[in-house]
């Protein structure tokens, strides 16, 4: 079963792109992360 279907996702803090998805499905049952390097940019502290 589909559950979320997602075009031209993107992240970005300031000038640093986290990451570009152009197209993407999510169906259940599936698992999702992000996952880099320790300082990679992964965490996102918004106020």
């Amino acid at each position: 079963m589909l559950l979320i279907e997602v075009y031209d996702l993107q992240a970005q803090i300031g000038e640093k792109v986290l990451f570009k998805l152009p197209h993407t499905k999510v169906y259940r049952g599936d698992r999702i992360g992000i996952i880099g390097k320790n300082g990679a940019g992964k965490t996102c502290n918004s106020k």
